[in-house]
């Protein structure tokens, strides 16, 4: 019933709904497609988001940067864990990042830094192209879909972490979901890499060549960074190890966690040496 009458609502209006199986309230667009599904289900990538529960209950003291954070559902479940002391919010589009602000004020959230800003590889400036309304998470530093575009802050995650004063923390986790701008992202997080125990990025080849991003590079920064590429098993919260040759088949956009092999996360760990990706 509530998303049949957010359907009845003028384009734009935001209604508030929960997320099934606790008190998390949300707010969010009638016509947005995540709206739609948390409105319907209660749920947002249920497999994914329960792989992130179970992984920040069991770990030390520790941050989690999401780049590309849209109306809060990952950064407002990472807060809600005791061993996550801060979540850093990037979020470059205005009305997601509102949204993110409100979902944080009615869930009393008071350890997300909300960055209103793009992420790439350096400071600087970059033109977000706009999607149809119907998915305010699909606006891209890439794609010109011809919806028109406006001109947002550009930051590197080392840069922005240095300036909260959070350079030296330790980094639980960090969730990249750009639209193909993922090797951009992590060519400008090299120190961060270095402390950080996993990382998820939304894993679009196709996405990232149309922008000139090379896809190798991004995978090698990550295997010479102690990473081992895992997928989730399924429709389960399992992860289970990724071969590169897996890797090299995809070409639709998915989701790849890559896990250090010494914080575990829920996996077997394994010492076989990754061979590079490129070439």
């Amino acid at each position: 019933m509530k998303l049949l009458l957010a359907w009845m609502m003028p384009q734009g209006t935001s209604f508030q709904t929960y997320a099934a199986g606790s008190k998390l309230r949300f707010i969010v667009q009638c016509r947005d497609v995540i709206g739609r599904h948390i409105a319907k289900y209660g749920r947002f990538e249920p497999q994914l988001t329960d792989w992130i529960s179970e992984y920040l209950q069991n770990q030390p003291k520790g941050i989690v940067v999401d780049v590309g954070a849209n109306l809060g559902w990952h950064a407002v479940h990472a807060a809600q864990h005791a061993s996550v002391t801060t979540v850093v919010a990037f979020e470059p589009d205005a009305t997601n990042a509102w949204l993110l602000d409100r979902n944080l004020t009615i869930n009393d959230i008071d350890k997300v830094v909300v960055y209103p800003c793009a992420v790439g590889a350096a400071v600087g400036r970059a033109h977000l192209h706009r999607y149809k309304r119907s998915n305010n998470g699909r606006h891209s530093l890439i794609k010109n879909y011809g919806l028109g575009s406006r001109v947002v802050p550009l930051t590197d995650v080392d840069s922005a972490l240095e300036v909260l004063g959070l350079a030296q923390d330790r980094v639980l986790l960090m969730k990249i979901d750009v639209e193909g701008f993922e090797p951009a992202v992590l060519a400008g997080a090299v120190k961060t890499l270095a402390r950080a125990d996993a990382v998820i990025t939304e894993y679009s080849p196709e996405l990232s060549r149309d922008g000139d991003l090379s896809v190798e590079g991004m995978v090698d920064r990550l295997l010479a960074a102690g990473f081992v590429p895992h997928q989730l098993a399924g429709k389960s919260s399992k992860a289970v190890r990724a071969e590169l040759e897996d890797l090299r088949r995809i070409e639709d956009q998915t989701d790849i966690l890559w896990i250090k092999p010494a914080t575990n996360g829920g996996v077997a760990s394994s010492s076989r040496q990754a061979e590079p990706f490129a070439g």
